[in-house]
């Protein structure tokens, strides 16, 4: 919590598998953060779907767990809002999937093939 306080708005936060949660996806989707977020095969439903299929990219809408509201008191519009990420599963060369969820959406400006190669 205290690195997003020096994290501005165009900034891309990049965050490693003990990071995630969902509070903290709509924390920095409030702040205007934008972030790209490795996740573990079993952290959530969706990956697990993304991991299991033959997609590469799917982008997904939620919304704010009722056990997590109070993290966002401070935003009161993201309460009931849902939000929309995507998630990019990349096949490494020893043939481990790896799943990133981003707030990088727009798969014309943001290229499959430019996340591929930074893992």
């Amino acid at each position: 919590m205290q690195h997003l306080d020096q994290v501005k708005p165009g900034d891309l936060l990049l965050l490693d598998r003990g990071y995630p949660s969902f509070w903290l996806l709509f924390l920095m989707k409030a702040k205007g953060i934008d972030f790209c977020v490795r996740l573990k095969e079993d952290w959530w439903l969706k990956v697990k779907g993304i991991t299991e299929s033959s997609e590469k990219e799917r982008i997904v809408t939620f919304t704010l767990p009722k056990k997590d509201r109070a993290k966002l008191k401070d935003f009161p519009n993201m309460l009931d809002t849902e939000i929309t990420c995507g998630l990019i599963k990349v096949e490494l060369e020893n043939g481990e999937k790896e799943v990133l969820c981003t707030s990088l959406t727009d798969s014309k400006t943001y290229l499959y093939e430019e996340f591929e190669q930074q893992i």
